[in-house]
């Protein structure tokens, strides 16, 4: 009988073993696949929430209406996304013509944005696509095979506590630490905390602020429903937060 129960015993502890192991082994496959920023979210308990890209070109073309429709045209075709005529917007202001193009299809967002300058000899483009992460990169590269472009992307995420201003910096200190950036700067005003830095581990070209290179910027502020408000930039937050 006792021979019996140390076998089961055995047994028991092999089983245990290599399922821990197991489990292990598929949380590291799992983070080997999950994005740096998601898991950089993850490290200060932030949940990501949206992904956005923020893409503008300058095309020297004639800036008509005519042209405008266009360049629009073939932006739509080229991103394999639907025409819906009645939602694209005119607006002459000026001698400057506007074009803007509103879409949700599911759980993304896209906005165009074209607008000619007052010799109309060129078009300014920019474009915004809001959504899951994986899905926003791919229209990156689909928009670098059209133009030479400028891109920025924003990462926003929400934190189910809150903190003090300098308890904000910490976490903003791990966030980047866990993207591998060395701060470069930081600003505190009223319920938020940002902070500037540069990281060689990420693919975003660095900018030159202050003789400094940054290609990031992270950002915390309280509201009102109790919870701390996340933004992360590359390499710049373009918008309110």
């Amino acid at each position: 009988m006792l021979k019996k129960t140390i076998i089961y015993l055995s047994l028991f502890a092999i089983i245990s073993f290599s399922g821990d192991s197991y489990l292990k082994y598929c949380i590291a496959q799992q983070n080997k696949h999950e994005s740096p920023y998601r898991l950089a979210f993850a490290s200060v308990g932030a949940n990501l929430l949206e992904s956005r890209l923020d893409c503008w070109a300058t095309i020297k073309i004639d800036g008509s209406q005519n042209q405008l429709n266009q360049v629009l045209t073939q932006l739509i075709q080229h991103l394999n996304l639907p025409t819906e005529t009645d939602k694209i917007l005119h607006e002459e202001n000026k001698d400057i013509t506007t074009l803007q193009y509103n879409l949700v299809l599911g759980n993304m967002g896209y906005c165009f944005l074209l607008q000619s300058n007052q010799t109309k000899d060129r078009i300014y483009i920019l474009i915004t696509v809001t959504g899951e992460e994986e899905n926003v990169y791919w229209y990156e590269s689909k928009l670098r095979q059209l133009y030479d472009c400028t891109v920025y992307y924003q990462y926003r995420g929400i934190i189910d506590a809150q903190a003090t201003l300098i308890g904000q910096e910490e976490l903003l200190s791990i966030l980047l630490t866990n993207l591998n950036a060395t701060v470069k700067s930081s600003y505190r005003e009223n319920s938020m905390s940002s902070l500037t830095g540069y990281s060689s581990s990420i693919p975003i070209r660095p900018v030159s602020v202050d003789r400094e290179s940054v290609n990031l910027q992270a950002a915390m502020r309280s509201n009102s429903d109790g919870k701390i408000e996340v933004y992360l930039g590359m390499p710049f937050l373009l918008c309110d937060y």
